[in-house]
């Protein structure tokens, strides 16, 4: 029910979000020092402009992005992979932690503006790893200080699934200086110009160490991020939203479509996957019952988006 409730707030109040463009992460947890990581069963988390997918299985946080408001920023180790280390989300409480290779989707309002920025720190467990070292990572500048390690944040825009050819470096650590005094771990908040990226559908964010062994990177692969702000060039209304009945659902083959309440109107029928990525679209005749294969789909979970005009109904589809 929490996925379909997301996806809901994705395709019905994404044209209103348009006017913001602002997503700060704040409403989304209502206790303090709690996480949401995808371990009620959610596919991810829909916030302001944008869709912030995570991967929870076999009882771990395994990628993408969790939403946090844990302020402890002292305790190391991977105990505390859901602090930051400013203590707080930037003059906020609330914050997103992305793992290597985190991505996020502009929903479908915002994806012709530009990202004008996002603010940018360490995890706690990342600095205090970088800072002392641990088990697994070591300690950044090595014995005397002099390595010159880095800790870099690379993000990556695309438009239609394709890479653009700008790309953004942002250095969470640094110790490249000649003179040692201008080394740093960051542990402040931040601000990352994004603009050079231009109009984007989505973003990656990459992370990479001079810290390396043989199974990848040592440095633990989290960050944090607050923020996140998409220039606004235009306004839309808010659609209309309208109840639609789909049955068998449970679907194996072809999935039948009630459009009575749209009174005959043409629409338009599409099927997302829980990423927020099109899967499908159909061109439906102009009756009130509607048939379309779905076959081609893998089993799981998918989002229904019917839209005529100013009217917009979402359902939530298994497919098995």
């Amino acid at each position: 029910m929490k996925q379909f409730l997301l996806f809901a707030l994705f395709f019905s109040t994404t044209l209103c979000l348009q006017a913001q463009g602002f997503a700060d992460f704040e409403g989304l947890l209502e206790d303090p020092e709690t996480v949401l990581d995808g371990s009620n069963g959610e596919a991810g988390y829909t916030n302001g402009p944008a869709y912030f997918p995570t991967t929870f299985d076999f009882g771990f946080w395994l990628g993408g992005w969790a939403i946090s408001n844990v302020t402890d920023s002292i305790t190391s180790g991977y105990t505390n992979i859901y602090g930051v280390k400013a203590a707080s989300g930037y003059e906020s409480e609330t914050f997103a932690i992305g793992q290597n290779s985190a991505i996020l989707n502009l929903l479908p309002a915002a994806t012709n503006n530009s990202i004008e920025g996002v603010y940018i720190t360490n995890s706690t467990y990342a600095y205090n790893s970088m800072r002392d070292g641990d088990g697994f990572a070591k300690k950044f500048g090595g014995s005397t200080g002099s390595d010159p390690d880095f800790f870099l944040l690379t993000i990556f825009g695309y438009s239609n699934g394709e890479i653009i050819s700008d790309s953004v470096d942002f250095y969470l650590a640094d110790y490249r200086f000649e003179d040692n005094t201008e080394d740093y771990i960051l542990d402040t908040w931040k601000f990352v110009d994004l603009t050079s990226l231009g109009a984007v559908d989505s973003l990656t964010f990459s992370l990479s160490s001079t810290d390396n062994g043989v199974y990848g990177m040592n440095t633990p692969g989290f960050f944090c991020i607050d923020d996140l702000t998409v220039n606004v060039v235009s306004v839309f209304e808010q659609p209309q939203l309208t109840d639609v009945r789909v049955f068998p659902n449970p679907v194996k083959d072809i999935l039948n479509i009630d459009l009575q309440s749209f009174d005959n109107e043409m629409v338009s029928i599409e099927i997302f996957n829980f990423n927020g990525q099109l899967m499908n679209v159909f061109s439906p005749t102009n009756e009130a019952f509607q048939s379309v294969s779905v076959r081609h789909l893998t089993a799981g979970n998918y989002v229904l988006k019917i839209t005529s005009g100013d009217k917009i109904a979402v359902e939530r589809v298994i497919v098995h």
